[in-house]
């Protein structure tokens, strides 16, 4: 996985000076605080009812995925927190619903002039971190702002090459760029790195990688094609239950 989350616990570690996992769960514990009110917030936008995106944004958090990730130092609690930022963006990049971004917004900041183009480079910076997460959460946004694309923009060539797309996308590349580079600089070389992602393929796959034992009964094999279903939670779950 990308180095994002471990980065994060070492500079709590070196804020708190301390190692003591109780002290470095806190960041985690206050994003996903930051996760129910997002949730709240987009539900209570698009559904224009507190009551049901109170309702939404609790079913998450009684969910087995977020009592068992909610508190994690791996990445579960960033990948969700960055990917309903990234839901509440393009909401906001488009001005979407107009009755919240044209009129309430002003409510709070009376000087404020809308502009989309400004909503971008924290787009972009949201897909350079997502990146950072993991692949899951990367694939999940590619999803998301294409469709968003796809759904708001007139122009048959802007749906799927806008500034948007364009944008984003150069976000999710560099920070693949950036994992690999640090793959390279940890193993020793980029054939090594390279080498890291052939024999993750060959794992995920249900085969067996360089100098790894393993042995996979038929068992084994049959449940291979279950497996993206057991792990709905992480693509689907979490945001469909929400909506």
């Amino acid at each position: 996985y990308p180095a994002l989350p471990d980065f994060i616990a070492g500079v709590e570690s070196y804020v708190f000076n301390s190692t003591d996992e109780r002290v470095l769960r806190i960041f985690p514990i206050f994003c996903a605080l930051l996760i129910f009110l997002l949730i709240f917030k987009i539900n209570a936008i698009l559904l224009k009812d507190r009551y049901e995106g109170v309702l939404g944004a609790s079913l998450v958090v009684v969910s087995s995925y977020f009592l068992a990730w909610g508190d994690t130092l791996h990445k579960h609690t960033y990948e969700e927190l960055l990917k309903f930022l990234t839901l509440f963006l393009l909401l906001a990049y488009y001005g979407y619903p107009q009755s919240y971004f044209k009129t309430q917004v002003f409510k709070f900041f009376p000087s404020f002039r809308w502009n989309k183009k400004a909503v971008l480079p924290i787009l972009f910076f949201l897909c350079y971190f997502n990146s950072q997460t993991s692949y899951e959460s990367a694939i999940f946004c590619t999803f998301l702002i294409t469709g968003f694309s796809i759904a708001f923009e007139t122009n048959k060539i802007m749906k799927l090459f806008g500034p948007l797309t364009m944008i984003c996308g150069l976000g999710f590349v560099l920070g693949f760029m950036t994992h690999l580079y640090l793959n390279a600089l940890y193993f020793g070389s980029w054939t090594e790195a390279f080498r890291d992602l052939y024999d993750s393929l060959l794992i995920r796959t249900g085969q067996c990688a360089k100098n790894q034992v393993c042995g996979l009964t038929l068992w084994d094999r049959l449940r291979l094609f279950s497996l993206p279903f057991e792990r709905f939670d992480r693509q689907f779950a979490v945001p469909g239950v929400v909506f």
